[in-house]
């Protein structure tokens, strides 16, 4: 049966389904709702979406009713070794899991090895099973559907291999991640077999539209003007950069632009080492998932205008997301070790110690002029006393002859605060913070309000 449309299948809900449909809108495409949640539609292009549930992505492209999916890796890599088993086109950057092997906290883990003659639980049988094949081990398998943190507790099995993201859940069940087992995220597939003739073209400019905004993402534009001798200082300070474009300078033999894409990360000391190396007027534009494209008004959909015409977003959450995964995962595993190593990569600054000691708070407050402290006392009294005097208020009706109805507030025990630091930290955001937390009696910190502005919060 021939088809007028090519078919994208998408994860219909959970972790991957916003994000697909925020890669196709990165990619150009103008995605309209459909009669029901299972099928979307591409307004400016021939292409269909079917909305389904992650484990029927593979299944579905592998027996061609959608030609093209996006799925995580887990579930692709679970499927049984066949020649009808759907190609991985290309990785995405977004959905980051890992499948780990996970233990109690008083279990001893060695390695692999440990593993021999184990009950081991998990929803992902196949991949466990090519795990323990590798390292020539042999365990048992306990094959569940969900809820596998618990098999410990219950005696089910002795250790698990199960997805984590923060670990919070592994915690929470009293278990540690001790050996990965797949690095996971978010792909795109393709059937055995390709498209029918006349859909092959659009599949192909399909794939090039993802993979240029998967190419871009996170690229900055940068651009100066420099000596043409400091050439070679220029190249090797650039960083993720190709070769440059290098055009000459009208009325000034000695001097060219330099135009570069970067695809690692450009911060501000990468711009003042090319000022010192003797690049002039520099500027760097900064991407996400912005993709130039052509509307052609009279042929687009009402809800295609309203979209075209919303104001696109400057940064993607998702990937924000995905890194702080990341994050929590280091520090879980590495504990202070991996905190010191993430903040020279985000602040290019390790701090001196993660607890600031009453002596170096006082040094802190030291530095501060007599005008700057009288300045943060009196911010600090107002915004206190506006939280004080809008505590909601614990209350008592009667709904009906003898039948009294009561709400009552209780703060939370404690809270931790962010306060992002950096090279420039702000005192106005660990205020706002921070005394809201205080009038609820949530935020456990020093008595004295110098001391705790000058507490630097990590």
């Amino acid at each position: 049966m021939t088809r007028e449309r090519l078919r994208i299948a998408l994860q219909k809900s959970g972790r991957l389904a916003e994000e697909s449909l925020a890669l196709l809108r990165s990619a150009g495409f103008t995605v309209t709702k459909g009669a029901n949640e299972l099928f979307y539609r591409i307004d400016n292009a021939p292409i269909d979406v079917l909305r389904v549930r992650d484990d029927d992505i593979p299944t579905l492209v592998a027996d061609g009713v959608a030609d093209l999916g996006i799925v995580g890796l887990n579930v692709l890599e679970e499927r049984e070794s066949s020649a009808r088993n759907p190609k991985e086109v290309m990785r995405l950057g977004f959905g980051r899991c890992a499948l780990k092997i996970a233990a109690p906290e008083k279990v001893a883990y060695e390695g692999p090895y440990s593993l021999d003659g184990v009950r081991i639980a998990t929803s992902y049988p196949h991949i466990l099973e090519r795990f323990l094949d590798k390292h020539g081990v042999k365990a048992e398998i306990v094959t569940m559907t969900g809820s596998v943190e618990v098999a410990p507790r219950l005696g089910l099995a002795q250790v698990i291999c199960d997805l984590v993201s923060t670990g919070a859940t592994l915690e929470a069940n009293g278990l540690r991640a001790v050996e990965p087992v797949l690095e996971s995220e978010a792909v795109l597939i393709r059937g055995p077999k390709p498209p029918q003739h006349d859909l092959a073209a659009t599949a192909e400019r399909f794939i090039a539209r993802v993979r240029g905004v998967t190419a871009s993402r996170g690229a900055k534009y940068v651009m100066m003007n420099a000596p043409r001798a400091a050439l070679p200082q220029i190249r090797a300070i650039l960083p993720g950069a190709g070769a440059p474009t290098v055009t000459p300078l009208a009325g000034d033999e000695d001097a060219v632009a330099v135009h570069a894409v970067c695809q690692e990360s450009v911060f501000w000391e990468t711009l003042e080492q090319l000022k010192a190396a003797g690049a002039r007027h520099l500027g760097a534009q900064y991407r996400e998932d912005d993709v130039m494209q052509r509307l052609v008004w009279s042929e687009l959909s009402e809800a295609a205008r309203t979209e075209a015409l919303a104001r696109p977003l400057k940064r993607r959450e998702t990937a924000v997301a995905d890194v702080v995964r990341t994050i929590f995962d280091d520090v879980e595993r590495e504990g202070e070790a991996a905190v010191a190593r993430w903040a020279l990569k985000l602040d290019q600054r390790a701090p001196e110690a993660l607890t600031l000691s009453g002596a170096a708070v006082d040094a802190a407050r030291a530095k501060l002029a007599g005008d700057d402290l009288e300045a943060l006392d009196t911010a600090i009294a107002n915004v206190a006393a506006f939280h004080t005097a809008t505590l909601p208020q614990d209350s008592e009706i009667e709904t009906a002859p003898g039948v009294r109805c009561k709400r009552v507030w209780r703060p939370i025990a404690s809270c931790g605060l962010y306060i992002p630091a950096g090279t420039a930290p702000l005192f106005s955001t660990l205020i706002m913070l921070a005394e809201p937390a205080r009038a609820q009696r949530a935020c456990r910190s020093a008595s004295s309000p110098r001391r705790r502005v000058t507490h630097r919060t990590r």
